[in-house]
């Protein structure tokens, strides 16, 4: 058990570095909450002012 979680936190760190390098963001939805409330999140972060989204419509 704790060398899986250990492994897991690992792979996620590593995960939201690369989306930092790559100037991306980095959410993280557990499955004891609605998957709507992560789609609110990325489309909002979609379409906030600034967002690659909104400078495309622009």
């Amino acid at each position: 058990g704790e060398e899986y979680r250990l492994l897991y936190a690992a792979r996620r760190q590593e995960l939201a570095a690369w989306c930092k390098r790559l100037g991306w963001s980095f959410t993280v939805n557990h499955t004891d909450r609605l998957a709507s409330e992560a789609l609110v999140r990325i489309h909002m972060a979609m379409t906030a002012e600034g967002s690659f989204a909104g400078r495309a419509r622009a």
